[in-house]
Parts: structure tokens; C-alpha cells; sequence
């Protein structure tokens, strides 16, 4: 008798075991998705969160380290276009060589970002320069490096200047002085900057004046 009660027990302990199982993995296959929808959501939150291109700083209401003024900060514009400099580097700007080419203090020669102007032997070059000229010389003024493409073929730093609240880059697109001419990679593209041609094109400023000023 006890042989037969010994062998129900077992039956019944592998029969109680089995059917555990059997409601575990139903439950497993149940809540699979779920398990697998809630570890897969932050790549997909991350993919989809994508920066735009960089030209302009943070203004004063947001602070931020010289680490995070790279290509992947948010721009904050502040009155269409002027912005507030921050944690960026001074320099005297000592001479322009033309509406490209800036020579800053300490001999660091700075090729403007994003943009390209006559060459002093072209139409509205000398104007460029001049307009360079009026502006910059002997000025401080803050330099924002382009950290996705610091250096041309010439060796000049590539990079952004500004002016108290102006970026330069783009007065002399709005002046008319240059057009837009980006390089890959930058952290200026060409939609960044496109209103401020069209605005000197629409006003019919410098080079889409019409006019065709002697060469120097």
C-alpha cells in the first residue's frame, strides 16, 4: 500500500510540475511583446531624435559649457538672427585680407564658414573687404571654430566670428557681399543660411544689385 501511495505522489508532483510550466510559458509567450516594445523604446526615441546643423549659440536664458557648443546643440535664435556668444574664445581682429580671409591677433588666419566672397580682383571684392574692413579691424570679437571642418587647404581655420550679438558670417551674406558656399562636413548647411542670401537677393544688394563695379 504504501509502494502504491508512494508512486501517486510522484505522479501527481510531475503532473503539478508539468502544468506549471506549461502555465509559465504562456505567460512568458503573453508578455513577450510588451518586455520586448519597452526595452526597444529608447533606440527608437534616439533615432528619431535627430539635431539640426549648428550656426548660432544658445542665448542668455540657456547655459551652456564650451563642451556643449558643438555640432550638436540646439540653436536658439534671438531676434531672427542676432544671438549671445558664450564660452568662446576673444581675439583682437587685427586685419581683413579680403571677404573670405580674417587675420586675428597672434597671426590666426580665419576662413568664414559657410559662405564665400569675391576675391579682391573680382566685381564687389574690394566692397566685401571694405565691408570686412569697417566692421572687424582692431574690433575683439569671439571665434566659434568649426569642429567638423576646422581647417581649409590653406591652413586657415574655418569657423564662425562674431561681433557682440552679430554673426559676420552672416551680415556680409546679408549685405550681399557673398553667397553661400558650404563645404562637407560643416556645421553650416546650406539651408541654414539660405533666407539671408534670398533677403540680399530680394533687396537687391551687392552682387545681386546688377551692377558691375570696377575691379580693383
Amino acid at each position: 500500500m504504501l509502494h502504491k501511495h508512494h508512486k501517486r505522489s510522484i505522479k501527481q508532483t510531475l503532473l503539478a510540475t508539468i502544468s506549471l510550466l506549461i502555465v509559465g510559458a504562456g505567460l512568458f509567450l503573453t508578455l513577450k511583446p510588451s518586455v520586448f516594445s519597452i526595452a526597444s523604446a529608447p533606440s527608437r526615441i534616439n533615432s528619431n531624435n535627430k539635431s539640426g546643423t549648428v550656426y548660432q549659440f544658445p542665448d542668455t536664458n540657456i547655459k551652456s559649457s564650451a563642451s556643449n557648443l558643438n555640432s550638436n546643440s540646439k540653436v536658439q535664435p534671438i531676434n531672427k538672427y542676432l544671438v549671445q556668444p558664450q564660452n568662446l574664445p576673444v581675439y583682437l581682429a587685427r586685419d581683413v585680407i579680403d571677404g573670405n580671409t580674417i587675420i586675428l591677433e597672434d597671426d590666426v588666419r580665419v576662413s568664414l564658414a559657410g559662405i564665400k566672397a569675391p576675391s579682391n580682383d573680382e566685381s564687389f571684392g574690394v566692397g566685401a573687404t571694405d565691408f570686412l574692413k569697417r566692421l572687424l579691424e582692431g574690433k575683439e570679437v569671439y571665434f566659434q571654430i568649426d569642429q567638423k571642418n576646422p581647417q581649409d587647404d590653406f591652413g586657415r581655420l574655418r569657423g564662425i566670428i562674431y561681433l557682440d550679438r552679430k554673426n559676420i558670417n552672416i551680415e556680409i551674406l546679408r549685405a550681399g557681399y557673398a553667397h553661400i558656399f558650404t563645404t562637407t562636413p560643416s556645421i553650416v548647411g546650406y539651408d541654414d543660411w539660405k533666407q539671408f542670401e534670398d533677403e540680399a537677393r530680394l533687396a537687391k544688394r551687392g552682387l545681386w544689385s546688377g551692377e558691375k563695379p570696377a575691379k580693383k
